[in-house]
């Protein structure tokens, strides 16, 4: 069964090079230094979509990271993922990078000149980890006063 899985995973992985290396005429290259602009390709709501969707997936990578490094620092030395995952769920960590997602996200889209899919992804996955740096230091701000 293991062999088979693995057989299966280097399929995916060879047709996943094969996309991305632009060995198909009938595929647009996406990626790379080479690109095609992604306005002739995509609509911008695709984007936009697309582009939040890695910003959150970000958010839970990070929660999740900073999660397994508390246990860690727990001393504990593996983990069991069913209550781990259960845990980072309803952790308040999770739930403050969700929730400064869109400011972190807001920022990427205006900022970025978004010109292939690659790049989107990257940046918006990695302000994605950042968005409880963001969301703590919103909150710990002092209130302004005249």
């Amino acid at each position: 069964m293991k062999s088979l899985a693995f057989a299966g995973m280097g399929i995916v992985g060879l047709a996943g090079f094969l996309v991305l290396a632009n060995q198909f005429d009938w595929i647009p290259q996406a990626f790379g230094a080479d690109a095609d602009p992604l306005s002739s390709h995509l609509p911008a709501w695709s984007l936009l979509t697309m582009g939040y969707v890695c910003t959150l997936l970000g958010a839970v990578a990070g929660a999740m990271l900073r999660g397994l490094q508390a246990e860690r620092d727990r001393g504990v030395k593996a983990i069991r993922p069913g209550p781990f995952f259960r845990r980072m769920f309803v952790s308040l960590d999770l739930w403050l990078s969700i929730m400064a997602s869109p400011i972190a996200y807001v920022v990427i889209w205006k900022a970025l000149d978004v010109t292939s899919v690659s790049s989107l992804i990257t940046v918006a996955f990695q302000n994605g980890l950042s968005c409880t740096v963001l969301a703590g230091g919103l909150v710990n701000k002092p209130a302004a006063t005249d």
